[in-house]
């Protein structure tokens, strides 16, 4: 994939995650307490190369898609990411 069409799919997924995140109300709380598995598995079957990594001090799930980490609330550091510890 060339860098154009990677920044395009980033965007697509970035727009996914606010238009879910802003359609209700509640689902940033859903999706970051609770079913943030359930995020992933949304994203795998829109995205199928995601993969999901856990932090076991966060108890929480983010979706990595080409090399990029992702929540409800979008893109995740990877200083973050490093600092809690997730694994694939």
């Amino acid at each position: 994939m060339n860098n154009e069409n990677k920044a395009l799919e980033e965007m697509e997924i970035l727009n996914f995650l606010r238009e879910l995140k802003h359609a209700y109300h509640k689902n940033e709380l859903v999706f970051t307490e609770g079913s943030c598995f359930r995020l992933y598995s949304i994203l795998k079957t829109i995205f199928p190369q995601a993969s999901p990594y856990y932090s076991q001090i966060e108890g929480h799930w983010l979706t990595e898609i080409d090399g990029k980490l992702y929540d409800i609330n979008g893109e995740v550091s990877e200083d973050y990411v490093e600092h809690k510890k997730y694994e694939k």
